[in-house]
């Protein structure tokens, strides 16, 4: 069953989530929190919490039998470590996932922000559990990115995706001051070039065409520019990964958001921000629209990601999904959001800050992302003024509104997690991850004033509709890989992975599991592996591997006989070469030698091992005019 509404925190018993507590008082323990995905590589999210005024963060790794209750931060043995960062840097002011490896490793990183040292740490991926002091510049678990002093850089730090199309994941940062309060931001390029060790922005050069770009904000005058930054996946429907960004005091406050198009230009260092093509979102009267962003993944039905941008002052507070689109500008104040191109998340009453924090996750495990919206004043009865609230808006097919207020979310369309003493602020930092790895993303609410003031991390575990997946264990959740108009090499996990190469000439690997393969544009090698697979290569000369015959029975969705092969291991099958003597149309082998026959009347693709054993490798189309020279014998 699905989670009820109101859900209450104070019912959180170790079995439906879990509770990890700050140890002491007013140090802004929870006061930001994040999923960083998968950094120590058992198959399992993990995610980080921040204690900014004690300049420490704490990295909670997920656990498949769920996380310990109770934990203590300052002793997490295997369930984790402590991040120590110079005493005044402000450490943990914001903290993200960089949605990847950026610097090629084999483990996901993750970065924190120290805006008041102007400073962002990248921090690498691995499987200690040793506790990392940021103070050993030497370390090669972590390195330094320092700003310029003045611009509050470390303000928000994110993913930037793939931004310059080169298939590596890139890290944003925000210098909302930069420039007289205009504002900047930073995107360091992942991949061979970066930095491995320390990066000083104030030295000439340090920041090239090879490594990464200085975004400044010449459109809108004294809007911080970069007050957060976001990956919004493919908003636009084209090119390289896009960028959102908050600016939250512009236009005298009634904030902006813009969805920038990514970008592989790598000609310059320093770009003005109205050189990319973009998306501007404009808030209304003093909205401070662009106070928290995130992308969303696909909720509105189109083949584009979407984005959520958050005005915590419009009243009782609202968030604005926006569905994925080209360029140009929205205004808030003008355009009627109507369910087709977007709708707002609107609060309870005024003064509830609804949308002091957004994200999105699967909670219910419908396979469509779920809106979250944290509205951290918010009073769930007279007795609990601040307590703090959290609304979690299911994902739909279709939307036939475009306002969908808190109080009409009922457990079938979404649910109220409601905080549980007065001045807690539940809801001030929410993120979304599989924490449990039962295949549902589960829900994490900060509650900095929670704990007699020593602040609480709620971890809520989803649920679908037909209650939690216990047995049998769930299968290993799959991936969703978005590849860039350049060549890419995708490899999917132990799931049911999606991978969409899109242009290029990409390799696609979808290793165990039943895996749906999307080659796109280009010449394209694409490799279900071990179960049910679907592919598709798309336009171009594609080719599907099989490296023996007991790999599953895939379905080749748009072989061309004009212009793809089937490639074949010799060594798996026990052949040099494909041949007429080999190959044979129709239901029969084609000798007594291993080979292949092309059933044209069903479309089936076989392996004869002798004249009287066979097993399906794949379903085509029917009535292809297959040939052995359709085959390519590899090692």
């Amino acid at each position: 069953m699905t989670i009820a509404s109101p859900f209450e925190l104070a019912n959180i018993d170790g079995t439906n989530g879990t509770v990890i507590q700050g140890v002491s008082e007013s140090l802004d323990f929870a006061d930001e929190l994040s999923s960083i995905g998968d950094i120590n590589r058992d198959g399992i999210d993990d995610f980080v919490i921040a204690e900014e005024d004690n300049n420490r963060a704490y990295v909670i790794f997920g656990n498949a039998n769920g996380i310990p209750n109770n934990l203590n931060v300052n002793a997490l043995g295997p369930n984790g470590y402590r991040i120590i960062g110079p005493v005044g840097s402000g450490l943990g002011e914001d903290l993200a996932g960089v949605g990847g490896d950026v610097n090629q490793d084999g483990f996901n990183d993750f970065i924190v922000g120290a805006d008041d040292s102007d400073s962002a740490y990248v921090i690498f991926g691995g499987t200690t559990t040793a506790d990392l002091s940021l103070l050993t510049p030497n370390d090669n678990r972590f390195i330094q990115i320092q700003g310029i002093a003045g611009e509050d850089f470390g303000e928000s730090v994110g993913s930037a995706g793939d931004f310059n199309g080169d298939g590596i994941s890139d890290v944003a940062i925000g210098a909302p001051d930069a420039n007289g309060d205009d504002g900047s931001v930073f995107i360091i390029y992942g991949g061979p070039n970066f930095p491995t060790e320390a990066l000083d922005l104030n030295v000439a050069g340090s920041l090239n065409t090879t490594n990464g770009l200085r975004i400044d904000n010449n459109v809108i005058a004294d809007a911080e520019f970069g007050a957060d930054v976001a990956s919004a996946g493919n908003f636009d429907g084209i090119g390289p990964n896009d960028l959102i960004v908050g600016a939250e005091e512009a236009n005298g406050n009634e904030g902006t958001a813009f969805i920038i198009s990514g970008d592989n230009n790598s000609t310059f260092v320093d770009r003005d921000l109205s050189t990319f093509s973009f998306l501007r979102v404009d808030g209304v009267g003093t909205d401070y629209a662009g106070w928290s962003v995130s992308g969303t993944g696909n909720v509105g039905g189109s083949s584009n990601d979407d984005v959520i941008i958050s005005a915590p002052f419009r009243g009782a507070g609202r968030a604005y999904v926006i569905f994925g689109r080209g360029g140009g500008i929205i205004d808030l104040a003008t355009t009627t959001l109507t369910g087709t191109n977007g709708f707002a998340i609107t609060g309870r009453a005024n003064g509830d800050y609804a949308g002091n924090s957004v994200s999105a996750g699967d909670i219910n495990g419908d396979g469509r992302n779920d809106l979250i919206v944290g509205a951290s004043d918010a009073d769930p009865d007279s007795a609990r003024t601040d307590a703090g609230e959290v609304y979690v808006v299911y994902g739909r097919t279709n939307y036939t509104s475009g306002t969908i207020p808190a109080i009409s979310l009922n457990g079938t369309n979404g649910f109220i997690a409601r905080g549980i003493d007065a001045d807690n602020e539940a809801g001030q930092s929410v993120g979304a991850d599989d924490f449990n790895n039962d295949g549902i993303d589960d829900l994490l609410i900060g509650a900095p004033g929670a704990n007699s003031n020593k602040g609480e991390v709620y971890v809520i575990y989803g649920e679908s509709a037909d209650g939690p997946i216990i047995d049998p264990p769930p299968p290993t959740p799959g991936v969703n890989l978005r590849g860039t108009f350049a060549p890419n090499n995708l490899v999917g996990g132990a799931g049911n992975d999606t991978i969409n190469g899109l242009g290029g000439n990409d390799t696609l690997t979808g290793a165990a599991g039943n895996d749906l393969l999307l080659g796109g544009v280009g010449s394209d090698r694409l490799n279900g592996g071990p179960g049910s697979d679907t592919m598709t290569g798309g336009a171009g000369s594609d080719f599907f591997v099989y490296s023996g015959p007991t790999e599953g029975i895939d379905t080749i969705t748009d072989f061309s006989v004009a212009q793809d092969d089937i490639a074949v291991s010799g060594a798996g099958f026990g052949v040099g070469s494909v041949t007429g003597a080999n190959f044979n149309l129709g239901a029969t082998a084609p000798g007594t030698t291993p080979g292949f026959s092309y059933n044209s009347g069903t479309g089936g693709l076989f392996f004869w091992s002798n004249s009287t054993t066979s097993t399906q490798l794949a379903t085509l189309s029917s009535n292809l005019g297959l040939t052995n020279s359709n085959f390519v014998v590899t090692a």
